[in-house]
């Protein structure tokens, strides 16, 4: 079941009830956190979340962010221009 749907510019994602995330679009700069840049055309787990127990996330143009219910802030995509809060 799904809680939250979040949607960018060319890609979107969505938080299940069990706080597991999937996203599928547009995969440039690893927007969609498969680790690859490959797009997807329907909703595909982020294994590399798998662990976290996220309760929302946002999509931007080419970045993605996931807020874990322990509040940790999780980003990841185009990063170019500090968005990431990578440092």
């Amino acid at each position: 079941q799904i809680k939250t749907v979040s949607c960018g510019w060319q890609h979107s994602m969505i938080v299940s009830q069990a706080g597991a995330v999937f996203s599928w679009g547009f995969g440039g700069y690893g927007a969609l956190g498969h680790g690859n840049k490959y797009n997807y055309e329907s909703p595909t787990l982020v294994e590399s979340l798998l662990g976290q127990l996220v309760q929302s996330t946002a999509a931007g143009s080419y970045s993605s962010f996931a807020v874990t219910v322990g509040g940790a802030v999780l980003s990841w995509g185009w990063g170019q221009g500090g968005q990431l809060g990578h440092g």
